[in-house]
Protein backbone atom coordinates (compact mmCIF):
# COMPACT_ATOMS: atom_id res chain seq x y z
CA UNK A 1 0.00 0.00 0.00
CA UNK A 2 1.14 3.65 -0.49
CA UNK A 3 0.95 6.43 1.70
CA UNK A 4 -1.86 9.05 0.90
CA UNK A 5 -0.81 12.60 0.04
CA UNK A 6 -1.98 13.80 3.51
CA UNK A 7 -0.95 10.78 6.04
CA UNK A 8 1.95 11.16 8.07
CA UNK A 9 4.78 8.37 8.24
CA UNK A 10 3.67 7.63 11.75
CA UNK A 11 -0.09 7.15 10.55
CA UNK A 12 1.10 5.00 7.72
CA UNK A 13 3.19 2.70 9.42
CA UNK A 14 0.55 2.20 12.45
CA UNK A 15 -2.23 1.31 9.92
CA UNK A 16 -0.13 -1.21 8.49
CA UNK A 17 0.37 -2.27 12.14
CA UNK A 18 -3.34 -2.82 11.95
CA UNK A 19 -3.57 -4.39 8.71
CA UNK A 20 -1.04 -7.30 9.50
CA UNK A 21 -2.02 -7.60 12.74
CA UNK A 22 -5.88 -8.14 12.12
CA UNK A 23 -4.20 -10.64 8.97
CA UNK A 24 -2.27 -12.70 12.19
CA UNK A 25 -4.85 -12.95 14.24
CA UNK A 26 -7.52 -14.58 11.89
CA UNK A 27 -4.47 -17.17 10.46
CA UNK A 28 -3.67 -18.09 13.97
CA UNK A 29 -7.12 -18.80 14.51
CA UNK A 30 -7.55 -20.48 11.57
CA UNK A 31 -4.42 -22.93 12.46
CA UNK A 32 -6.13 -23.47 16.22
CA UNK A 33 -3.59 -21.37 17.87
CA UNK A 34 -6.17 -19.14 20.38
CA UNK A 35 -3.87 -17.62 22.40
CA UNK A 36 -1.78 -16.15 19.60
CA UNK A 37 -4.99 -15.40 17.62
CA UNK A 38 -5.97 -13.21 20.72
CA UNK A 39 -2.77 -11.63 21.33
CA UNK A 40 -2.38 -10.20 17.32
CA UNK A 41 -6.30 -8.98 18.25
CA UNK A 42 -4.88 -7.17 21.01
CA UNK A 43 -2.07 -5.53 19.34
CA UNK A 44 -4.40 -4.53 16.52
CA UNK A 45 -7.20 -3.05 18.21
CA UNK A 46 -4.08 -0.99 20.65
CA UNK A 47 -2.76 0.33 17.04
CA UNK A 48 -6.21 0.85 15.99
CA UNK A 49 -6.82 2.68 19.29
CA UNK A 50 -3.59 4.50 19.17
CA UNK A 51 -3.94 6.00 16.17
CA UNK A 52 -7.72 7.28 16.63
CA UNK A 53 -6.58 8.73 20.15
CA UNK A 54 -4.10 10.83 18.13
CA UNK A 55 -6.21 12.31 16.08
CA UNK A 56 -4.33 10.15 13.00
CA UNK A 57 -7.57 9.64 10.59
CA UNK A 58 -6.14 10.26 7.45
CA UNK A 59 -6.46 7.13 5.16
CA UNK A 60 -7.90 4.81 7.79
CA UNK A 61 -10.64 4.20 5.88
CA UNK A 62 -8.93 0.59 5.07
CA UNK A 63 -7.51 0.24 8.09
CA UNK A 64 -10.71 0.09 9.88
CA UNK A 65 -12.14 -2.13 6.81
CA UNK A 66 -9.60 -4.26 6.84
CA UNK A 67 -9.15 -4.40 10.91
CA UNK A 68 -13.12 -5.33 11.29
CA UNK A 69 -13.16 -8.09 8.43
CA UNK A 70 -10.22 -9.54 10.15
CA UNK A 71 -11.34 -9.22 13.94
CA UNK A 72 -15.42 -10.58 12.82
CA UNK A 73 -13.67 -13.50 10.88
CA UNK A 74 -11.16 -14.44 13.61
CA UNK A 75 -13.78 -14.05 16.42
CA UNK A 76 -16.14 -16.13 14.30
CA UNK A 77 -13.42 -18.88 13.99
CA UNK A 78 -12.53 -18.49 17.74
CA UNK A 79 -16.51 -19.00 18.61
CA UNK A 80 -16.37 -15.92 20.95
CA UNK A 81 -19.78 -15.00 20.46
CA UNK A 82 -20.45 -12.62 22.92
CA UNK A 83 -17.21 -10.04 22.03
CA UNK A 84 -18.10 -11.00 18.64
CA UNK A 85 -21.49 -9.06 19.18
CA UNK A 86 -20.11 -6.49 21.08
CA UNK A 87 -17.45 -5.56 18.01
CA UNK A 88 -20.07 -5.05 15.47
CA UNK A 89 -22.72 -3.50 18.00
CA UNK A 90 -19.54 -0.90 18.59
CA UNK A 91 -18.33 -1.12 14.70
CA UNK A 92 -21.72 -0.47 13.59
CA UNK A 93 -22.08 2.47 15.50
CA UNK A 94 -19.17 3.97 14.59
CA UNK A 95 -19.56 3.34 10.63
CA UNK A 96 -23.37 5.22 11.05
CA UNK A 97 -21.49 8.49 12.65
CA UNK A 98 -21.43 10.81 9.44
CA UNK A 99 -18.02 11.50 10.80
CA UNK A 100 -16.73 7.94 10.41
CA UNK A 101 -14.47 8.72 13.44
CA UNK A 102 -11.50 6.68 11.62
CA UNK A 103 -13.41 6.19 8.52
CA UNK A 104 -13.30 9.19 7.04
CA UNK A 105 -13.46 9.93 3.52
CA UNK A 106 -11.89 12.02 0.94
CA UNK A 107 -13.57 10.05 -2.09
CA UNK A 108 -17.15 8.81 -1.99
CA UNK A 109 -16.60 5.72 -4.44
CA UNK A 110 -13.88 5.12 -1.90
CA UNK A 111 -16.25 5.72 0.88
CA UNK A 112 -18.97 3.28 -0.83
CA UNK A 113 -16.99 0.88 -1.89
CA UNK A 114 -15.44 0.42 1.72
CA UNK A 115 -19.12 0.48 3.02
CA UNK A 116 -19.92 -2.47 0.82
CA UNK A 117 -16.85 -4.57 2.41
CA UNK A 118 -17.99 -3.37 5.64
CA UNK A 119 -21.71 -4.09 5.37
CA UNK A 120 -20.60 -7.93 3.97
CA UNK A 121 -18.21 -8.68 6.71
CA UNK A 122 -20.65 -6.93 9.51
CA UNK A 123 -23.99 -9.10 7.92
CA UNK A 124 -21.55 -12.14 7.82
CA UNK A 125 -20.86 -11.57 11.71
CA UNK A 126 -24.64 -11.34 11.77
CA UNK A 127 -25.61 -14.47 10.31
CA UNK A 128 -23.06 -16.34 12.56
CA UNK A 129 -24.82 -14.79 15.53
CA UNK A 130 -28.25 -15.91 14.57
CA UNK A 131 -29.57 -12.03 14.24
CA UNK A 132 -31.05 -12.78 10.46
CA UNK A 133 -32.86 -9.30 10.22
CA UNK A 134 -29.36 -7.85 10.77
CA UNK A 135 -27.60 -10.23 8.40
CA UNK A 136 -30.33 -9.67 5.31
CA UNK A 137 -30.30 -5.79 6.19
CA UNK A 138 -26.26 -5.45 5.99
CA UNK A 139 -27.04 -7.53 2.61
CA UNK A 140 -29.16 -5.25 1.50
CA UNK A 141 -27.20 -2.10 2.18
CA UNK A 142 -23.87 -3.66 0.58
CA UNK A 143 -25.78 -4.50 -2.54
CA UNK A 144 -27.65 -1.09 -2.87
CA UNK A 145 -24.03 0.58 -2.18
CA UNK A 146 -22.44 -1.30 -4.58
CA UNK A 147 -25.09 -1.32 -7.41
CA UNK A 148 -24.84 2.75 -6.74
CA UNK A 149 -20.87 2.89 -7.70
CA UNK A 150 -21.00 0.15 -9.87
CA UNK A 151 -18.49 -2.61 -10.00
CA UNK A 152 -15.27 -2.18 -11.45
CA UNK A 153 -12.91 -4.85 -10.87
CA UNK A 154 -13.52 -9.41 -11.17
CA UNK A 155 -12.57 -8.83 -7.18
CA UNK A 156 -15.78 -6.29 -6.57
CA UNK A 157 -18.05 -8.55 -9.14
CA UNK A 158 -16.90 -11.84 -6.34
CA UNK A 159 -18.16 -9.77 -3.66
CA UNK A 160 -21.31 -8.84 -4.96
CA UNK A 161 -21.97 -12.83 -5.43
CA UNK A 162 -20.57 -13.02 -1.92
CA UNK A 163 -23.18 -10.68 -0.72
CA UNK A 164 -26.26 -12.44 -2.35
CA UNK A 165 -25.15 -15.38 -0.99
CA UNK A 166 -25.48 -13.77 2.28
CA UNK A 167 -28.55 -12.47 1.72
CA UNK A 168 -29.90 -15.80 0.22
CA UNK A 169 -28.49 -17.49 3.26
CA UNK A 170 -30.44 -14.77 6.08
CA UNK A 171 -33.74 -15.12 3.87
CA UNK A 172 -33.61 -19.03 3.64
CA UNK A 173 -32.83 -19.58 7.31
CA UNK A 174 -35.83 -16.79 8.35
CA UNK A 175 -37.99 -19.16 5.85
CA UNK A 176 -38.44 -16.82 3.16
CA UNK A 177 -37.65 -19.40 0.28
CA UNK A 178 -38.77 -18.07 -2.76
CA UNK A 179 -36.72 -14.58 -1.97
CA UNK A 180 -33.77 -16.44 -1.49
CA UNK A 181 -34.19 -18.19 -4.42
CA UNK A 182 -34.09 -15.21 -5.99
CA UNK A 183 -31.62 -13.63 -4.81
CA UNK A 184 -29.05 -16.64 -4.96
CA UNK A 185 -29.67 -16.62 -9.12
CA UNK A 186 -27.39 -13.68 -10.11
CA UNK A 187 -24.63 -15.79 -7.78
CA UNK A 188 -25.45 -19.11 -9.34
CA UNK A 189 -25.00 -17.33 -13.13
CA UNK A 190 -21.43 -15.84 -12.02
CA UNK A 191 -20.13 -18.92 -10.22
CA UNK A 192 -21.04 -20.76 -13.70
CA UNK A 193 -19.88 -18.61 -15.74
CA UNK A 194 -16.17 -20.31 -17.56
Amino acid sequence: LERGDNESPDAFAAANLVRNASSVSLLEAELGNDSKAREALRLADGYYAQIVTEGRQVGLRPTGVAGAVSKFRTLMVLGERAELAQAVDTLDRLWADPQRQGFLADSILWDLRFSVSYSLAAGLARLALGDLPAAEAQARRALAESQRIGTFTMGQRREDQQIRVLLATALARQGKLAEASAAIQPALAFFREP
